[in-house]
């Protein structure tokens, strides 16, 4: 019969590493390790303060100039009589609303029939944008022909007619296996832009 003998890992380590036996009996894992290892605090060290500060001014501008950007979700009592009688009287069958303001807007999404739509009035009433959810059969032939050509393989999923300004744009949806991949505009006569607002 063969007898194996089993060193321990740290007896073998200790054995080549030339420790003597005092340390053995009280092993101290940092005689280990490399002498020196990189830390997180050496690397900050490393870099100039006035950068450092830089780059955490930009982030804590880039963070609170976004929350300003952000739509807040309101009551329609909370909607100033002028722009809500501008809008009631406009829109006289709207169903629904859902009011959020921007800054000194006013956006409201509400259903009209078996449609979509949505409003921006400014603070005195007056509509200055109005989007309408279409049937992707609806999209101008220009656009569907641009999306054929530039963009075989994706799926139109939903589409929206924008009018501002006494323009008329196209924002349009598109996925590719089953996930939403693109959103897109387009004027009128088929050429891909970006929304002036």
């Amino acid at each position: 019969m063969y007898s194996l003998k089993y060193t321990p890992p740290l007896v073998e380590m200790t054995k080549k590493s030339g420790a003597n036996k005092k340390n053995l009996k009280n092993p101290n894992s940092s005689q280990f390790l490399p002498k020196s290892l990189p830390t997180f605090e050496s690397e900050i060290n490393d870099k100039p303060k006035h950068t450092i500060m830089k780059a955490l001014t930009l982030a804590l501008f880039l963070g609170t100039s976004s929350l300003f950007a952000t739509a807040q979700d309101i009551k329609e009592t909370e909607v100033p009589s002028v722009v809500m009688n501008s809008f009631k009287s406009q829109f006289t069958d709207a169903q629904k609303p859902e009011w959020e303001k921007l800054n000194d807007k006013y956006e409201v999404e509400f259903e009209q029939g078996t449609a979509e739509r949505s409003v921006v009035l400014d603070a005195s009433g007056k509509v200055l944008m109005q989007k309408l959810e279409i049937e992707n059969t609806e999209v101008p032939a220009a656009i569907a022909n641009a999306l054929k050509q530039n963009y075989n393989g994706y799926e139109l999923d939903e589409a929206e007619k924008i009018e501002y300004n006494g323009q008329t744009y196209y924002e349009v949806e598109l996925s590719r296996w089953f996930v939403l991949s693109k959103e897109l505009v387009f004027s009128a006569d088929g050429k891909e832009t970006t929304l002036p607002f």
